[in-house]
């Protein structure tokens, strides 16, 4: 079920040209169960007007990307804390 949702979210990014996507957390660990994924995206040349809405809410803790993918994905660049990048 998790993998089915990152392949959905990782084809809606391709589309909108997405060149690389990182898969990473739990769901790549030793877990036998984990509960989601963590993703992040290279957000160079990504037509974001192609782009799910839900893949840039980060709102509510990313709720909306869990339900609808049941993981979250981050654009690589993006701030995850002050002086850190969520690719770090």
């Amino acid at each position: 079920m998790l993998f089915e949702g990152f392949k959905r979210g990782f084809l809606v990014l391709r589309a909108a040209g997405c060149a690389g996507v990182l898969l990473d957390g739990s769901f790549v660990g030793e877990k036998e169960e984990p509960g989601d994924f963590d993703a992040c995206w290279v957000p160079a040349g990504v037509d974001s007007s192609k782009l799910d809405p839900v893949l840039l809410d980060f709102s509510n803790r990313r709720q909306a990307q869990k339900r609808k993918y049941g993981g979250e994905f981050f654009p690589l660049n993006a701030m995850a804390a002050p002086a850190a990048f969520f690719l770090e």
